[in-house]
């Protein structure tokens, strides 16, 4: 009776994912997003998105630190992908679709197939935040050390390549709109 048991749940456990997939990818997170997206963007709205951690990492920090200083309107959603159940981890993309929906800003720390299946709004600016110069691999760890890079230069270069980022796209945008 086991062996009967494990066979069919091989036999069904692949349609059921393809199935979970395609209803949340497809229709229940972009529906989401259409919704949400009625509203207008909030140009002082920005959303940091943690996507496998249960705290903020230190990529968002000095970000977090500055955009709070300019009176921003910051919200922060920690999806815990692949630590909870798909259900909590469903409620946690639902309610994260609902802010990014009329953000003007949206950070995120590492590649989400939720943020990917939406069809994001010409003004919302989304930024991948990913470790820049940390790496395990020792040698790769000495060569940075032998340039005499320290912990304080790489802060300040990943802030200043973050705050370009946002400039050139801000200058982007209002070229667009200049042209329309």
């Amino acid at each position: 009776m086991r062996k009967l048991l494990k066979k069919i749940y091989r036999k069904i456990r692949k349609p059921i994912i393809k199935l979970y997939r395609f209803g949340t990818l497809k229709i229940i997170y972009p529906l989401r997003y259409r919704i949400g997206a009625i509203k207008k963007i909030d140009p002082k709205k920005v959303v940091f998105i943690e996507v496998r951690a249960k705290s903020a990492s230190d990529d968002f920090a000095l970000l977090y630190d500055r955009l709070k200083e300019k009176n921003y309107e910051i919200v922060t959603h920690f999806l815990h992908m692949s630590f909870v159940k798909k259900r909590i981890y469903i409620k946690n993309c639902l309610a994260m679709i609902k802010d990014i929906a009329n953000a003007k800003y949206v950070f995120i720390s590492d590649a989400s197939d939720a943020l990917a299946c939406l069809p994001m709004r010409k003004g919302t600016i989304v930024t991948q935040v990913w470790h820049v110069v940390r790496s395990r691999n020792s040698d790769s760890a000495q060569q940075i050390l032998s340039l005499g890079i320290t912990e304080r230069h790489l802060k300040n270069i990943r802030i200043m390549a973050i705050i370009h980022m946002l400039q050139s796209a801000q200058r982007r945008l209002s070229g667009r709109m200049k042209r329309r």
